[in-house]
């Protein structure tokens, strides 16, 4: 898979045990996890396999707290990376959004289509009003994906006023927030 991928070509679908390899892919890769605040790199795939399952239960949920898709090529339904809402608080109407992909899906255009797959079903689906996420500023290959997609930063108590303050290590981060229309 080389180049830019045409997003019809796309899809996001329900994370499967078939996933797990590919998963453990990005989670052991220093150059992907690096900068990211779980530790993936000593993950199992039977740690794996119970994300998956939990993730199956939350998400038959009327109001779930996560939801997890995989990033998939609709020809052969292979597996590119995870793409997240988390944290999700329905009274603030605020979820954080999070995604990995693996090194072959890099640059390809499939980061991109997932996350604005994902933020739409977000507002669309879950009525959403702020999906926000946050990199760290040493991250510079993600900075640069979250400008070139258009989003700007905004201040750290901006975002503690609409969401409420999150405890992070003493990183510094850049903090993004995509506001959805009422």
């Amino acid at each position: 898979m080389c180049g830019e991928i045409d997003r019809n070509s796309l899809k996001l679908r329900e994370l499967r045990i078939k996933d797990v390899p590919y998963m453990l892919e990005w989670m052991h890769n220093e150059n992907v996890v690096g900068y990211l605040e779980s530790n993936f790199l000593d993950k199992t795939s039977e740690e794996c396999k119970k994300f998956i399952l939990d993730a199956e239960k939350e998400y038959k949920k009327n109001k779930p707290f996560y939801i997890h898709y995989a990033i998939a090529s609709i020809q052969d339904d292979e597996y590119l990376g995870t793409v997240s809402l988390k944290n999700i608080c329905f009274q603030k109407r605020a979820a954080e959004f999070a995604i990995a992909v693996r090194r072959k899906a890099m640059g390809t255009g499939a980061a991109s289509f997932a996350m604005h797959s994902m933020i739409e079903r977000g507002f669309s689906c879950y009525h959403l009003k702020y999906i926000y996420w946050y990199v760290a500023t040493e991250n510079k290959r993600a900075v640069r994906f979250y400008q070139k997609n258009g989003y700007q930063q905004v201040e750290e108590k901006d975002l503690d006023q609409i969401i409420g303050r999150r405890i992070l290590n003493d990183k510094n981060y850049i903090w993004y927030i995509r506001m959805g229309l009422d």
